[in-house]
């Protein structure tokens, strides 16, 4: 079951998208940032993946502050209400009577997959941080100065990336910048990358794609899966 709730984040209301999987609970609970589409038929088709694979996921709208009627949203977008709405998603999350304790996580596609690593970064909570194809993390968003870039020393938790080669947002040299900075400072991380492989593979679920993007797509959630079943001490995901 999907349902929507509201919260209030400084004073403004944000809506949160919250998968209930089937059964009594509690459920290990999954923090799911979206991709530049926002509530789009894919951010729907993975929060529905991610619920059937027995994760309560919360969604939080990162766009509630953007004019709803703007063709792109995106450049509205500030890393200070960005921050502030992963917090308050991450605080109903942990309150939610259907969660089960100490078993949180963070999940991201592409601006999602930046938004994952920031807030692994500011979430001390977090078992772990799963990375599809993150780009921007070398950028701030509103000119705030501090992209996610410059926090990474500051996650606890383990992160698994899965990126392909032939992306370039970001690019392998990218993602070799970010997977320096993790070894730097000790992160625990595992980077998966698929040769011949672009941008946005996992919107294979909607059919665009061929066979090469099916195969990386099944690959990159089976071994997510695989992480959180690890990362959450679980004894199975579904």
């Amino acid at each position: 079951m999907i349902k929507s709730e509201m919260l209030t984040v400084n004073g403004h209301p944000m809506e949160v998208q919250v998968g209930i999987p089937d059964g009594k609970g509690p459920f290990p609970t999954l923090l799911f940032m979206y991709h530049r589409g926002g509530f789009d038929r894919f951010t729907r088709n993975r929060l529905e993946q991610l619920t059937a694979d027995g994760f309560l996921t919360v969604t939080p709208d990162i766009y509630y502050r953007a004019p709803k009627d703007a063709e792109d949203r995106k450049p509205f977008l500030k890393d200070s209400d960005a921050v502030a709405a992963i917090k308050a998603a991450n605080a109903y999350a942990e309150q939610h009577p259907l969660a089960a304790k100490g078993k949180l996580a963070i999940i991201g596609h592409c601006m999602g997959g930046r938004l994952t690593l920031q807030g692994a970064a500011i979430l001390p909570n977090l078992k772990g941080a799963a990375v599809f194809y993150g780009g921007g993390v070398f950028v701030s968003w509103g000119d705030e100065g501090t992209p996610p870039s410059d926090v990474l020393g500051n996650i606890k938790c383990p992160v698994i990336g899965f990126f392909g080669n032939l992306d370039t947002n970001p690019s392998p040299e990218q993602v070799d910048k970010i997977d320096d900075i993790l070894t730097k400072y000790g992160v625990r991380h595992q980077f998966n990358r698929y040769p011949g492989i672009g941008h946005g593979f996992q919107q294979v679920a909607l059919g665009r794609g061929g066979a090469a993007e099916q195969a990386a797509s099944d690959d990159a959630w089976s071994k997510m899966k695989a992480f959180m079943a690890e990362t959450m001490g679980l004894a199975t995901v579904s």
